[in-house]
């Protein structure tokens, strides 16, 4: 970080002075701090810490950290830094961090979740430690620490800005202006382990209303923090630091938690590794080793072969000997069922063709025998196949199942090399190890090093951050436009970043019962600069790049809803930061008017400004008596929150969203009723006719006993039982029409 400006020139003279600290005007007899204090941790591990010694004479109470942050590894984040601050007296606060803190404070307050991320960038944030009795003339200190343990690159170089505040309370913790004690005297605060501190500042990890000092939980290493809050990276109940399995480097996380890239039960960590590269021996390439079998066994016995694979398949050859001593038993009733890390599976051979998975073919009709004999035999993949990087595995069986016994010995080779990886940047490591251990990002978990994704080309935007791991799809906003092809709807918007995709979805009304078909709708989007593309019309345009149309599906002139279609728009990408234009109108020529309402989505390559993006529901309609925008998704004039208090069957599912604009969203509605199906199944209609009757009844009992079903569970208690029988005959007896 290079600063050189004014403020920092008096922070050097105050460190070097510091009987040069003037008094506050409004209070003689407080002396005032302002001072910046420089610190540098970088090419840190975790617990890694660095102090920084200054003179001060006086007060603190506001603390405001200003930093720069980098890092290699994916799961390090910005807010990973642990930071204290010592006065000469040794009063102490500390701030930030994740599983490490110096102890000073039992709850220390966290930057905001804005921090939690591994982009590199520049992040401020600021503290209030008035009442925490920072004072002293002398030697203060500054320490700075990686406060993830698993760390192993964290990159912070800033400054903290020291202030006072000569009015402020001596101790004030949850910021209401009343000092803690009053508030504990008072009844307005409680403090439960009667330390003096409102509960409402202390710890409570699982959010339950009780501090941490005062839960009745299982706290199996005692260091006050319930066990259900501590990690348990295996999920089996038990905490990290109280698990009975082994941890043979000592870091404070289960084996069973840590990186295993031969699966032989053994922490990467801790297997013998020659050449120091980070993979152990047993997982380094072994180029061109087919992958040996030999089974025996009656008919449908079978076995697992267990090994590591790099991923992509083209063909496998076959290489084997069969014996047997029965004749009805034959060399081609072997079947390989193979399955891959990604889900991928198929098989071939055997006396079964069928199976649950796609079967590449049999062994040749020569092998329909029973004599002794060597075969092999290549089985080509139908297309490019890639089952990801890991543990494959191949099971074989004798497919026959009157067979009473035989033997086949051999070797499978998948085409590549049997225990070799993907290795897309050439540097010797697996990329799923490099992945696994941090060593570098896979942002989008693609099982792809970002590095490579980049090197291909997914960066539209060239800012070195793969497309897909910066989308952001959060500009949304309603349009109602009422006209003819020379009308147009002009909506403004901010958005910064590249557009890649638009959504849109609309109630489409013939107003003027003529020819108008929804699809005749046009849109477009026009970046500052005035470049734009439109979508959607028939005969008319609003003069930009044409980016397609909507579905045939839209090309009718029935009043009705047309759920959400997609526009994928990156091949014309349009880039801008600033004020964009929405622009709406109808696409036929001739018409002599419709009406469409909807809703417009974007998603971009950056995330719009906070400050300006549309919030969903504001379509621009204003009260003009005092000024506020109203919440009308639907367009008909009406607060859609006025609008379902005021009748609650407008929101049948709950959603607290007017079901006019979930049909606009895209939600279902089968049979074109403008009801949610949703609703209706909920109502016991599962065939969605409109009428509960026996054919509904045929068709819940088909799910009756289920736990967790497709539709049935009236009652929303997770199975469709007896009360939901009780409430189906309910509903049964209403009237249809």
């Amino acid at each position: 970080m290079n600063r050189f400006d004014l403020r920092a020139l008096l922070a050097a003279l105050l460190i070097m002075l510091p009987c040069s600290l003037v008094r506050a005007d409004d209070d003689p007899g407080t002396i005032a701090v302002d001072l910046d204090v420089d610190f540098s941790l970088t090419d840190s591990v975790g617990m890694d810490v660095v102090e920084i010694f200054f003179n001060l004479d006086g007060d603190v109470d506001f603390i405001d950290v200003d930093l720069d942050f980098e890092s290699t590894q994916s799961s390090t984040w910005a807010g990973d830094v642990t930071m204290a601050l010592i006065d000469p007296n040794g009063n102490a606060v500390e701030w930030g961090g994740y599983d490490h803190w110096f102890g000073y404070l039992e709850n220390p307050p966290n930057y905001d979740a804005t921090w939690n991320t591994n982009t590199t960038g520049n992040y401020t944030f600021s503290f209030d430690f008035s009442g925490y009795g920072l004072s002293g003339s002398g030697q203060w200190t500054l320490k700075v620490m990686n406060g993830y343990a698993t760390s192993t690159d964290g990159n912070w170089v800033g400054f903290v800005s020291l202030s006072t505040c000569p009015d402020c309370l001596e101790s004030d913790c949850n910021q209401n202006e009343i000092e803690d004690a009053d508030d504990i005297a008072n009844g307005s605060s409680e403090d439960c382990d009667g330390n003096g501190l409102p509960d409402e500042c202390q710890s409570d990890c699982n959010d339950n209303g009780i501090t941490d000092a005062c839960e009745d939980a299982e706290d199996c290493d005692g260091n006050g923090v319930p066990d259900e809050c501590e990690p348990d990276c295996n999920g089996n109940g038990v905490t990290d630091a109280c698990e009975s399995e082994g941890d043979c480097d000592a870091n404070g996380i289960p084996d069973a938690c840590e990186p295993d890239c031969d699966f032989d039960g053994i922490t990467d960590a801790c297997e013998p590794d020659d050449d120091e590269n980070g993979l152990p021996n047993d997982c380094e390439p072994t180029i061109g080793e087919p992958i040996a079998f030999d089974f025996q066994g009656a008919g449908l016995q079978s076995e697992v072969i267990s090994f590591i694979h790099n991923g992509p398949v083209n063909q496998l050859v076959v290489d084997m000997d069969f014996t047997t001593e029965h004749p009805f038993t034959w060399a081609g009733d072997l079947k390989f069922v193979v399955n891959s890390p990604t889900g991928l599976s198929f098989f071939f051979g055997g006396d079964n063709p069928g199976g649950m998975f796609p079967s590449l073919g049999d062994f040749p009709s020569s092998m329909n025998n029973s004599l002794s004999q060597s075969n092999t035999h290549t089985f080509t993949m139908p297309g490019p196949t890639d089952g990801g990087s890991g543990l494959w595995t191949i099971q074989l069986i004798n497919d026959y199942s009157g067979s009473n016994g035989g033997h086949w010995k051999g070797t499978i080779d998948m085409g590549q090399c049997g225990n070799c990886y993907l290795d897309c940047n050439g540097n010797g490591l697996p990329d799923h190890h490099e992945i696994n251990n941090g060593i570098v990002d896979d942002c989008n978990q693609n099982g792809v090093p970002d590095s490579c994704d980049l090197a291909e080309g997914n960066d539209l935007n060239n800012d070195d951050v793969i497309d897909s791991c910066q989308i952001n799809c959060g500009t949304e906003f309603n349009f109602d436009f009422n006209g003819r092809a020379s009308d147009v709807l002009e909506i403004p918007f901010n958005l910064d970043g590249g557009l890649i995709e638009v959504s849109i979805g609309t109630v489409f009304q013939n107003t003027m019962q003529n020819q108008a078909w929804a699809g005749d709708l046009l849109i477009a989007l026009v970046n500052p600069d005035g470049v734009g593309i439109e979508v959607g019309g028939y005969d008319n345009t609003l003069g930009y790049a044409n980016a397609g149309n909507f579905p045939v599906s839209w090309n009718r002139h029935i009043s009705g809803n047309y759920g959400r279609h997609v526009f994928t728009v990156s091949n014309q990408q349009l880039i801008g930061s600033g004020e964009w234009t929405l622009k709406v109108s109808n696409g036929w020529m001739s018409s002599t008017g419709a009406r469409w309402t909807g809703i417009v989505n974007i998603c971009s390559l950056s995330a719009p400004q906070a400050d300006d993006e549309p919030e969903v529901g504001d379509n621009g309609n204003n009260d003009e008596e005092n000024g506020s925008t109203i919440n009308d998704c639907d367009g008909n004039g009406l607060d859609d929150e006025a609008e379902i208090l005021s009748d609650p069957s407008l929101d049948c599912d709950g959603n607290d969203r007017v079901d006019a604009c979930d049909l606009i969203l895209g939600a279902e509605d089968t049979n074109e009723n403008l009801i949610l199906d949703s609703c209706e199944i909920a109502a016991g209609d599962f065939n969605l006719d409109g009428c509960v009757d026996g054919q509904d009844l045929g068709l819940f009992l088909l799910m009756y006993g289920m736990v967790d079903p497709e539709y049935g569970d009236l009652n929303g208690d997770g199975e469709v039982d007896g009360a939901d029988y009780g409430l189906m005959l309910l509903l049964m007896q209403n009237e249809c029409p």
